[in-house]
Parts: C-alpha cells; sequence; structure tokens
C-alpha cells in the first residue's frame, strides 16, 4: 500500500505580524506561516483564540476555535490544523461539510434506487420525499 507523507517545516517562518481589525471584532490577530494563517482573539468568545484560513479551491474561509486563551498555545494547535488541511487537499478530501440541502438530495437519489432494488415502494418514496421537504422547509426557516 502506498503512502503519501506530507512534511512541513514551520521554522522557514516569517516573524508574526500583527493586524489591527477596523470593525473591533477581532482584535490581537498575528499571521503565520508566511501569511497562510491568521490567529485571533474575540470578545464573543472570552478571549479564546480562533484560526482563519482561506481556501482558494472552495472560495471561503476556514474558521475554527483554538479553544484557548494561551497565545503559544494558539500558534501550535493552529500550526497543527493547518497541517491536517494540508492532508486533506493533498488526499483529495473536503475540508468543508456539505449543506443539508445537498444530504437531502443525496439521500433522496440512494432512496429513489432502493425503489429500484425493490426495497421501498413508490408510496413509501412518497412519504419520504414529503418529510424532507418538510425538513428542507424547517433548515430555511431557522436560518431566516
Amino acid at each position: 500500500m502506498k503512502s503519501n507523507v506530507v512534511r512541513i517545516d514551520f521554522r522557514k517562518e516569517n516573524k508574526s505580524q500583527i493586524i489591527e481589525d477596523t470593525r473591533g471584532f477581532r482584535f490581537n490577530q498575528v499571521k503565520l506561516i508566511e501569511g497562510e494563517v491568521t490567529i485571533f482573539q474575540t470578545k464573543q468568545s472570552g478571549d479564546n483564540w480562533h484560526m482563519r484560513m482561506y481556501i482558494a479551491e472552495n472560495q471561503k474561509y476556514f474558521t475554527k476555535s483554538l479553544r484557548t486563551k494561551s497565545k503559544d498555545s494558539a500558534i501550535e494547535k493552529a500550526k497543527i490544523e493547518y497541517a491536517g488541511i494540508l492532508v486533506k487537499r493533498q488526499e483529495n478530501k473536503t475540508i468543508f461539510s456539505i449543506s443539508i440541502h445537498s444530504a437531502i438530495e443525496k439521500y433522496l437519489e440512494h432512496r429513489r434506487r432502493d425503489i429500484e432494488t425493490r426495497i421501498i415502494t413508490k408510496q413509501r418514496y412518497g412519504c419520504i420525499v414529503s418529510q424532507m421537504k418538510h425538513l428542507k422547509g424547517y433548515v430555511n426557516a431557522s436560518h431566516n
């Protein structure tokens, strides 16, 4: 079985750069790993450290609480999380979860195939579709 090894050298890292957030939501922002990752604190989280990283292929930010109030611990945890994301990228694994709507569509497709193999009836499938429609409505209502 062939395995891939990802080696990350954090010693070549540029010195940390502290950034000011003009809106005041984030404070004590520090860029790590040549600007790839930013760690920061927020008042809303009780001054816990978080990390943020832009994922270009998804065109959105990955943000995660590092669950620590120690800057040194936050830096180490952010580096470990960054390495984990690099491994996921190399293995072509998804970094973000699929949406509830996509999950429902995949589930309905799976159950459609169950009709062909006679695991469920068309009537039962109709009930499942109805339930999933209600679930979508509930999800949409809770996000508004």
